[in-house]
């Protein structure tokens, strides 16, 4: 349904309708963490995985507005896992929030027990970090981003996360150049959503 032009035409307004992970990227680009760079890929780890591409400082949509579906890449084709798309082993059916649920644990919990050197813990952080690391490798041959911006509520299990995929993704990559591309943290939290929505209208 054309829901901005509805809600114009009812209260009068200018209005945009976008995806959130491309709202959050562009908000990131324009008031975040990847201020003053001009291509980004953003990511959003939390329930699945969401993606925003920003070329030259404007969101890439594609042809048909379905660019940037980074969470429906699939790494593992004849994996036994199939995403809610109906695909197999696409990369937010193996290493989202609701992947980590399937293992019994919360990416909060996750992170307290890998601070405190619990085997287990470990074990499943480097399992989701090793494909995590191999679709960021497939994004720097794809793309070769200025920066790989990371939010979501996996995104906090912090420095533990980001250090390995900071290692593994280079590896996974014929970009040479890869290890001089910055994978950091989302800076705009909880606020990422209001604050894309602005960047969109600006």
């Amino acid at each position: 349904m054309p829901l901005a032009a509805i809600v114009r035409s009812r209260f009068g307004l200018p209005c945009r309708v976008e995806n959130d992970a491309n709202a959050a990227g562009l908000a990131e680009t324009m008031f975040g963490a990847a201020r003053g760079y001009s291509s980004l890929f953003y990511v959003t780890l939390s329930t699945g995985i969401g993606a925003g591409i920003i070329l030259d400082g404007k969101i890439y949509h594609g042809k048909n507005g379905f660019a940037a579906e980074g969470g429906h890449v699939t790494i593992d084709y004849a994996s036994r896992v199939v995403c809610n798309c109906g695909t197999p082993g696409c990369i937010e059916a193996l290493a989202s929030g609701r992947a980590l649920a399937r293992k019994g644990i919360a990416p909060e919990e996750l992170a307290a027990k890998v601070d405190a050197g619990e085997t287990a813990a470990i074990r499943i952080l480097d399992e989701i970090s090793e494909m995590l690391g191999a679709w960021l490798g497939s994004v720097f041959s794809l793309l070769d981003p200025d920066i790989i911006v990371i939010g979501g509520g996996v995104s906090r299990i912090g420095e533990p996360l980001f250090s390995r995929l900071r290692k593994i993704a280079p590896a996974r990559t014929i970009n040479r150049f890869a290890a001089q591309t910055p994978i950091v943290p989302a800076m705009l939290a909880e606020n990422v959503g209001i604050i894309g929505a602005a960047a969109v209208v600006l």
